[in-house]
């Protein structure tokens, strides 16, 4: 595993949350001689790492001291709040933090409150709500003397900061994180001054300066050491000694860096052992094993790695098994043993199902990496040997299961990649109710891309079952062609020849012989990665467009689609446009007699220009069931889902706002048939914005969407609409034919036969 894909998993980790321990305070109203006593086993176990027996001893405490007065008991909650975080449990931590923060404003307590204040917008990061983290921290911060208290003022500037960070903002963060060492030394708590030393080492990573890195994290590790055992010991020892390895150029295995990684690991796994702390036993023996496997000392890598999976699988810590199991897979495929390796991969991947939801939290909470980024790799190097297998294999009935399962495999991460981009669970609830594609191939050939590290494999699914094409290309060999490709096709005269025939001969001619065989009509894609910034029927055998043999569809996920022909009956279409210009875009006057030409097929409803608006289409929508929806204004796509929006005369139509729009009459069970956006554009080599145009479809709760990749000659546009919905009116042909039928009358106009004025337009979702 590179160290990119190392460092994902980890960063979750490296920044290191402040434990605010508020004191014990007065007993009141109580003659249990057992409570101090019973607070000190509480601290006991906090600092030796023991958070369940904490949990049950402060909810005994909790109990016991029900009549004493609201400062005790607001910070036995806060206790147990911060506890049920370092278990990852943020729910029951919320509920205690809710409880605690009315006792705190009853007593006009400032300080307390500004405690609790922070033990929430800390809570608040946990589970990704940013925005309300910063407004928390920003108010605790002003009730906090740090005068009076300089250890909770550092604290929650601690916190802050990890959250500064992960926005970006690298010089704030810093100088809180100096204002920490400054008041930590002042209260003389060393951890937190430890802590503050390793969280400025992380943000330098994050600013691209390793240089500062290693020299602050000597400095933590020198002031670690002299420290007694616990549980922040440990803690920081193993996150000193992670982060250090991790770092480019200063932790490969030949280097001092790896020396200082394995000194720290081990003395951090060493007091783990002597404490019994479970939680830094697995996280120490996973990354110890990690080092051993980077050194290719596979059996002690396979010893440790195992002995740190069984621990966290005790423990119940999913966030840690699938990294351990993962790493195991890696292993065991060093040593030959693939059988093996693929079952660790598959459990890693059912330890992943298991947490998807917070992996997603925390990919959007951290803002580095997607979920795709962080997990992705292990879907793929799992994909990678099953097909390994698959082609080792001459009997083709048992290869068929192992592609479906690839494909099953990549489908789980489609899924869940759509989720982490929109941050909206809709995919989940489409899956419920379609249909398994290769059931409905009919003459159509459903083509699922798989882009390895060393290769290209094609997963072909036909009427008469599914093949595998394997290409000796590499996936930035095939990226790099496809940037220039898009590059190239965009623009009018330009000439895009060669790269359209050598994308052919990766994606196409490899089975060629069979769509011919099979009498395929109709091609559906189910792209990835790059391929989905390019639209196929561009792709040129040396005499034609692959938009002339065959119709063309592409699909975010064969789960993610749901097949049925386009009724003929009772069509009626919801029509928007903008002409004219508005907030600074130019006017698209071809729109009104694409317009026009629309509402004379169909029964429609239209709202032009000053009509276009967000209450006008609402109040429509709120009404009338239509089948199609088109709109013909400007739109983009951007790599962040809330920068994705359609121009209304008004405004701008947010994914969100679109959802919501089209849930008006339950689509969600009714779905609109077709969503048409006749401009709309990504930008060249945004592979995640090309996710969102090709989920849009999805997001809205729409069948099929029919949208283009980049913004085109208004006329050109103009002409292949209204040819399009001709065709759906007047021929019994699928959408994909319709489509295909509209590119190829432009292709045959030598004004627009070069395909930047065809070609982006996609069909997307339900083909027939």
């Amino acid at each position: 595993m590179n160290r990119k894909s190392t460092y994902g998993w980890f960063a979750g980790l490296i920044l290191v949350w402040s434990l605010v321990a508020l004191a014990p305070g007065p007993v009141l109203g109580a003659d249990n001689s057992d409570l101090p006593s019973l607070q000190e086993r509480v601290d006991g176990e906090l600092k030796l790492g023991h958070f369940r027996s904490a949990i049950s001893l402060l909810e005994e405490l909790l109990e016991l001291e029900a009549g004493s007065g609201p400062a005790r008991q607001a910070d036995i909650l806060v206790q147990l709040a911060e506890a049920c975080q370092r278990l990852g449990n943020n729910r029951q931590a919320l509920s205690f933090l809710q409880q605690a923060q009315p006792k705190a404003e009853a007593l006009g307590d400032l300080h307390r409150q500004g405690l609790i204040l922070g033990s929430l917008a800390k809570l608040n990061y946990q589970i990704g709500e940013r925005q309300e983290a910063r407004s928390n921290f920003l108010t605790a911060l002003e009730l906090i003397d740090k005068e009076v208290h300089p250890g909770p003022a550092a604290a929650m500037r601690n916190n802050f900061a990890n959250l500064e960070v992960v926005e970006g903002n690298f010089d704030k963060a810093l100088k809180l994180y100096n204002e920490v060492i400054e008041l930590a030394s002042k209260a003389g708590d060393p951890q937190l001054l430890v802590s503050a030393r390793i969280n400025m080492a992380k943000t330098y990573v994050e600013m691209e300066q390793p240089s500062e890195v290693l020299s602050l994290l000597n400095q933590a590790f020198q002031e670690t050491v002299s420290l007694d055992d616990s549980h922040e010991k440990s803690f920081n020892l193993i996150t000193i000694g992670r982060l250090a390895y991790l770092l480019p150029d200063k932790g490969g295995k030949d280097s001092d860096g790896s020396l200082f990684s394995y000194t720290a690991l081990k003395q951090g796994l060493d007091i783990a052992d002597r404490l019994q702390d479970k939680i830094c036993q697995t996280y120490g023996l996973i990354y110890l094993g990690n080092l051993y496997e980077d050194g290719r000392r596979y059996d002690e890598a396979l010893y440790l790695t195992s002995k740190g999976v069984f621990v966290a699988q005790e423990i119940r810590a999913m966030e840690i098994v699938y990294q351990g199991q993962w790493q195991l897979g890696r292993i065991l495929n060093a040593q030959g043993e693939r059988n093996m390796a693929i079952d660790a991969y598959r459990q890693a991947i059912n330890s992943i199902q298991t947490i998807r939801d917070d992996l997603v939290i925390d990919c959007e909470k951290g803002a580095k990496l997607s979920y795709r980024e962080t997990v992705g790799p292990i879907y793929f190097e799992l994909a990678d040997l099953l097909l390994q297998q698959s082609l080792s294999m001459t009997d083709s009935k048992k290869r068929e299961p192992l592609l479906l399962e690839v494909r099953f495999i990549l489908e789980q991460l489609k899924t869940v990649e759509l989720q982490d981009y929109f941050q909206d669970s809709c995919v989940t609830t489409l899956q419920g109710r379609v249909s398994a594609l290769d059931r409905v191939v009919g003459n159509t050939a459903v083509i699922y891309p798989v882009l390895l590290e060393g290769r290209l494999e094609l997963l072909v699914s036909y009427a008469s079952g599914m093949k595998q094409y394997r290409v000796d290309v590499a996936k930035d060999v095939l990226t790099e062609e496809v940037r220039r490709f898009r590059h190239k096709l965009q623009v009018p005269g330009s000439r895009f020849q060669r790269h359209a025939k050598k994308l052919y001969n990766w994606l196409i001619a490899p089975m060629e012989k069979d769509l011919v065989e099979e009498a395929v009509t109709t091609l559906v894609f189910v792209p990835d990665g790059a391929l989905r910034t390019i639209p196929m029927g561009a792709l040129h055998d040396g005499e034609d467009f692959l938009i002339s043999k065959y119709a063309v569809s592409v699909t975010p996920g064969l789960t993610l689609t749901d097949p049925s022909p386009l009724s003929q009956t009772r069509v009626k279409i919801l029509l928007n446009g903008l002409s004219q210009p508005v907030q600074g875009f130019s006017g698209l006057p071809s729109v009104l007699p694409e317009i026009a030409a629309i509402s004379e097929m169909f029964d429609s409803k239209l709202f032009l220009d000053k009509d276009y608006t967000f209450n006008a289409v609402e109040g429509a929508l709120e009404g009338t069931p239509f089948s199609i929806i088109h709109i013909a204004s400007h739109g983009q796509f951007s790599s962040d889902p809330r920068q994705s929006f359609l121009l209304t005369h008004d405004g701008k139509l947010t994914m969100d706002n679109l959802e919501s729009l089209m849930g008006l009459s339950a689509y969600r069970e009714n779905p609109v048939e077709l969503l048409t956006l006749s401009a709309c554009q990504t930008a060249v080599g945004d592979d995640r914005a090309a996710l969102g145009l090709a989920g849009v479809a999805i997001k809205s709760g729409a069948r099929a969407a029919l949208a283009s990749l980049w913004f085109i000659n208004d006329q050109a546009t103009s002409e292949l609409v209204q040819d399009f919905y001709r065709h759906l009116k007047e021929s019994p042909v699928s959408k994909a034919e319709a489509l295909r039928l509209a590119q190829v009358r432009l292709l045959s106009m030598e004004e627009y036969s070069h395909p930047a004025f065809w070609a982006p337009f996609l069909l997307i979702g339900n083909w027939l």
